[in-house]
Formats: structure tokens, C-alpha cells, sequence
């Protein structure tokens, strides 16, 4: 009996230590605007512009799925779908993708003037998925990856996006719950 009570602090200081995210998001950007975003499926979520002193303009969508919840497609093909719906130009056009760990970028042309680059983030439950407008940010995470941004120094895409995946949700079922915890 006292040697339960002996291991049972040990087990409850190693459980605290173990997370469900395997990713550390970037959160140290300034001026950081967050408006929370709420749905069935979603918890601690938000969409956030940023004017940032070091990586200029910024949006973010911060989506924390709930455990008994899934994405029914990717994020950032939905997220990059939204931006696109929203924009309303004449062409829009995959340039060039990197995958790394836990992050995928993609760079995209637009009217064949503009560059943005997309930016998704993933952990487990969670996805951070960003349009870096200046590509600054995106230049950093290709530099430690032993990579450079060729389309940093070209024309960029200057927009104010406000949408957000958990949002529409309701309307577009981006993620829903899963049907195995229905039959439990």
C-alpha cells in the first residue's frame, strides 16, 4: 500500500509534462489583434492581423480542434480555397511548396504580379495557418531549413483578410466530428 502512495506523485509529475501539441507555434510576433472564433468542434481558437515590427503584415488563423474531431480535408488547402473565394481576381497561381516537419509553405502568384506565401503550422490537434503578405517570415523558416525565399523581393500582395475557416464552418463542414465517437 505505501509503495502505491510513493509512485503515485511520481506518475501524476510525469503526466504533467506530457503535451498533445508537437509543434511550438511562433507567438512572438507584435501588435497581435486576436478575435476568438467558436464552433462545436473548435476550442481556443482565433484569427489575428498583425502589424509586426520585424515581419510586417501578418494573418493568422489559430484552429484547436477538439480531440473528438476531424478535418475533413486538409487546412491549408481549405484555408488557402477561402482566401482565394475572397480575393476575386483574375488568376491565382500555385509558384512553389516546401515541407518541413510540422510546417508547409506554399508561395502563390497572383493577376501574375503579386507573390503571398501561405504558411501552415501543424500539430496534432492544432493547425496555425498564416498569409505572410511580405514574406519575411517565410524567409526565416526556409533560412533554418537550409533553404531561400526567391520570391521575397518580388511585388507582394498587400490585402486585408479577415475571414476564418471555424467561422464558416457551419456552412462549408471544414472539420466535424468523428463518426467512430458517435458509436460509443
Amino acid at each position: 500500500m505505501f509503495k502505491i502512495l510513493k509512485i503515485l506523485p511520481l506518475i501524476f509529475v510525469l503526466n504533467s509534462c506530457i503535451s498533445s501539441k508537437n509543434v511550438s507555434f511562433n507567438n512572438n510576433f507584435s501588435n497581435l489583434k486576436k478575435q476568438n472564433t467558436y464552433d462545436y468542434c473548435s476550442k481556443f481558437s482565433y484569427i489575428a492581423n498583425v502589424e509586426d515590427i520585424k515581419y510586417k503584415k501578418l494573418f493568422i488563423e489559430y484552429i484547436n480542434l477538439d480531440q473528438n474531431c476531424k478535418w475533413n480535408g486538409l487546412a491549408s488547402g481549405f484555408f488557402i480555397s477561402l482566401f482565394k473565394d475572397n480575393l476575386k481576381v483574375k488568376s491565382f497561381e500555385y509558384v512553389e511548396k516546401y515541407d518541413f516537419k510540422n510546417i508547409e509553405i506554399l508561395t502563390y502568384i497572383i493577376d501574375d504580379i503579386y507573390y503571398v506565401d501561405f504558411i501552415n503550422e501543424f500539430g496534432v490537434f492544432d493547425d496555425k495557418l498564416i498569409i505572410d503578405y511580405s514574406g519575411i517570415y517565410t524567409d526565416e523558416i526556409l533560412r533554418k531549413n537550409g533553404k531561400i525565399n526567391n520570391y521575397k523581393d518580388y511585388p507582394r500582395l498587400d490585402f486585408n483578410y479577415d475571414k476564418s475557416l471555424v467561422r464558416f464552418n457551419f456552412i462549408n463542414n471544414y472539420f466535424s466530428r468523428d463518426s467512430e465517437n458517435f458509436r460509443n
